[in-house]
């Protein structure tokens, strides 16, 4: 029979994943800024002033607009939930779990089709 996992196991390796990521992610956004400063300054506008989303979006054609909106609106959603984690209960927290895979399966996606059109 398996043993059961301490508490502390599991409270340490959910801070050392929360951290891995946290790292990782500032680590993307550091090289974003450096290599790409002029576009990390936009994406900065947008994050402080959401009312810079229309003069983005208006330089996008349609398909554009409607995939990032959708990405949006979804990461939104996700991240209200997420500020309230520890309120949440198990089934909340599986759904939203389940919401962060579907995203990241649709930003895969675009990754893949966008890597597809510049090979042609």
């Amino acid at each position: 029979m398996k043993k059961k996992p301490k508490f502390s196991d599991l409270l340490l390796e959910y801070y050392l994943s929360s951290l891995n990521q946290t790292s990782a992610m500032v680590s993307k956004l550091a090289e974003i800024q450096k290599k790409y400063p002029k576009e990390y300054n936009k994406i900065k506008d947008f994050s402080e002033n959401p009312e810079k989303t229309f003069d983005i979006l208006d330089k996008l054609n349609s398909e554009e607009k409607g995939v990032i909106l959708e990405l949006y609106l979804r990461q939104n959603k996700i991240l209200r939930k997420l500020i309230m984690v520890f309120d949440l209960d198990y089934k909340e927290k599986q759904k939203i779990i389940n919401e962060i895979n579907g995203l990241v399966e649709s930003i895969s996606n675009l990754e893949k089709e966008k890597k597809k059109g510049s090979k042609k």
